[in-house]
């Protein structure tokens, strides 16, 4: 959670939960929830801090580090690295009581320093590399049938102030069956009249 411009704070809040109840209206089986926080914006967002800790513990939700900022940790010191990741994981321990082991690295930034602070932590450094565009995923099961999400286990990342409608897209082709199916219950959707 961040400020934006474009979105007033009611909105914001509206955002992030809309899309919370599509992944959770989503059938068992074919995704894995996992949203990542900036740790150091949340105090201004006690709403979403509620809702995350409630779906933590409901094993609804397993919410990872994003980083304490949202910056380019490939270009700061192994003691910034050190330090921001420690403040992260005592946020999570004592705000949402539970223990993240991913860290989802801002912009999927690498470098040799990263790991090592990552490896630290017992944290598994996860860049942008293996992940599949939205829209590409969607084509995906078009062609390849809804098994695409169940099976391909693809890493799909979408942030909270992008429309939306392709996650929206993509819960419902699970929940129909197909990309057909939710095509037709749905023509509003998927542009057909």
């Amino acid at each position: 959670m961040v400020s934006s411009s474009s979105f007033t704070r009611e909105r914001a809040i509206n955002r992030v939960v809309q899309i919370h109840r599509w992944m959770d209206k989503a059938p068992q089986g074919y995704f894995n929830y996992i949203p990542t926080v900036v740790v150091s914006e949340m105090d201004n967002w006690p709403e979403i801090t509620s809702l995350l800790r409630h779906e933590t513990i409901a094993h609804k939700i397993s919410p990872q580090i994003h980083g304490w900022e949202h910056i380019d940790y490939g270009s700061v010191s192994k003691t910034v690295i050190r330090e921001h990741l420690d403040k992260c994981l005592n946020w999570f321990k004592n705000t949402l009581w539970y223990e993240p082991t991913i860290w989802a690295s801002p912009w999927g930034a690498w470098t040799r320093d990263m790991e090592e602070v990552a490896s630290e932590f017992d944290l598994t450094l996860e860049t942008t590399a293996p992940t599949v565009p939205l829209g590409r995923l969607i084509e995906m099961t078009k062609k390849n049938g809804v098994e695409a999400i169940r099976y391909g286990n693809p890493l799909v990342l979408c942030h909270w102030w992008e429309r939306g409608l392709k996650i929206l897209r993509l819960t419902e082709i699970a929940r129909y069956g197909s990309y057909e199916a939710a095509e037709t219950a749905r023509p509003d959707l998927f542009g057909k009249k």
